[in-house]
């Protein structure tokens, strides 16, 4: 990959010096350099590892992942969600919007409704929630969740099944809500089968039910289109009652059933692989991601890649998950930081015979800094970054036979060595993160590093 000048040994000595078929197997990743005066029919010649050849591989597979990742942008700007207002702060508009009602015609409030943005010109965080972005809550059961739907629960125990007489609409309230002059209800009972229009002559409309206002369960009793244009999730499926009983988690993660106490979306460390937080971000991670995948697949292969860049972005998700459970975050930065742990090992094997060592280094120093700085925007995740680095360094030295930090003799020897310490490494660092993942409490501090 590295392309420099040799300070080391003349051509002609060079080109005395034999070869093995085990040379040639090594790729022509570093410490190369054309032909001065002519042109050669491979274009290139390895000065450490061996006579000039062809790459031995044709890159298909991350072309083809970034391809599938762009297909999915495309969807995702295309939905019904679309593209959000743009900018870092959320945009306030001021709506009338019916409290108790879903009729227009009903009296109305002036209501300041806070319209989330977002900079990378892209879909809401509720939208990359239910369709797979990394959010612990949906993962694995949350404590904090737990515990604001108990308190929940508490607080709604004195609700009762309220009749707002002026708008025909039936709800359960608290009950020095429902008799207040702003409301001016009437008490049916204190059960929720109270307001069911069946049994009831004041229930001509059932309009009052859970709205789940924001991703962090946080839930209001009130009308569809007052839901609507607070940003949140109405529970139109379910019959009238209370939050505390409603399935607001199954709403922001857009499941088909109740997650109440046991959700299980493991999945979604790798779907949120997939799913990019607008266009910016994917064009500036894409960009980073062709740039140094196609140069590792024409030297190592599609298959050892491949599985660098899977086993670095889920690594990369998990510790995220442990750290930060309650951060939304999508995109693939964490598989693209184990890409560039493995370039990084690259440069430091061949430091010593490259002239453009330095030169080398301070354009992956930039390319850290760009996705550190992408870390600190809606959506994205500096700990996954830090993840994908640290799982993508292990997995490289295991799967890319040449990285052995050496250009001498004892080179299978070294390596041997290296992958003993490697492997069981690699798999206590996985069992780690798993365990972390499923028992650790919520790193507060943590959350800084993704402002």
């Amino acid at each position: 990959m590295y392309r420099s000048k040799c300070r080391c040994q003349s051509r002609s000595a060079i080109e005395d010096q034999p070869y093995s078929v085990e040379a040639d197997e090594k790729p022509a990743l570093a410490v190369v350099r054309e032909l001065e005066g002519e042109s050669s029919r491979y274009g290139t010649v390895d000065y450490v590892n061996g006579p000039p050849r062809r790459s031995r591989y044709k890159p298909w597979g991350i072309p083809l992942i970034t391809f599938i990742q762009f297909i999915v942008l495309v969807w995702e700007l295309s939905s019904a969600a679309g593209i959000v207002p743009i900018g870092l702060v959320a945009v306030e508009t001021r709506e009338p919007v019916p409290v108790f009602t879903n009729k227009q015609r009903r009296p109305q409030v002036i209501m300041d409704v806070d319209v989330e943005a977002n900079i990378l010109i892209g879909p809401d965080t509720k939208f990359l929630i239910q369709h797979g972005a990394k959010f612990v809550p949906c993962m694995r059961p949350d404590l904090e969740y737990e515990r604001k739907k108990m308190e929940q629960k508490k607080q709604e125990e004195s609700d009762v099944c309220c009749a707002v007489i002026h708008y025909q609409a039936c709800g359960m309230l608290n009950k020095t809500r429902c008799l207040s002059k702003d409301v001016t209800g009437i008490v049916l009972g204190g059960m929720t089968s109270f307001c069911n229009t069946s049994q009831s002559l004041f229930c001509s409309n059932v309009e009052l039910r859970p709205c789940c206002s924001d991703i962090y369960g946080a839930c209001n009793i009130t009308s569809e289109l007052y839901c609507k244009y607070s940003s949140g999730i109405w529970a139109k499926d379910l019959e009238p009652g209370l939050c505390g009983a409603s399935s607001c988690l199954s709403k922001v993660c857009g499941s088909t059933s109740s997650m109440e106490g046991r959700p299980n979306e493991w999945w979604r460390v790798i779907t949120a692989l997939f799913l990019s937080g607008g266009f910016i971000s994917f064009l500036m991670i894409s960009s980073v991601q062709l740039y140094l995948g196609i140069r590792l697949e024409r030297e190592a292969g599609t298959v050892r890649v491949v599985l660098l860049y899977f086993i670095s972005g889920i690594g990369g998700y998990i510790v995220s998950s442990a750290l930060v459970p309650r951060s939304p975050a999508v995109g693939a930065n964490g598989a693209v930081m184990g890409l560039l742990g493995c370039v990084l090992l690259e440069l430091l094997q061949y430091r010593t015979v490259m002239v453009d060592f330095w030169k080398e280094l301070s354009k992956l120093g930039f390319i850290v800094a760009l996705f550190f700085s992408i870390g600190l925007l809606p959506n994205v995740d500096n700990w996954c970054n830090i993840g994908g680095l640290v799982f993508g360094i292990p997995v490289a030295i295991i799967f890319m036979p040449y990285l052995s930090f050496t250009v001498e003799e004892g080179e299978d020897r070294r390596r041997s060595i290296m992958l003993y310490v490697m492997i069981p490494s690699l798999f206590i660092l996985s069992l780690l993160a798993v365990i972390f993942f499923y028992n650790s409490t919520e790193c507060y501090w943590c959350y800084w590093l993704n402002v």
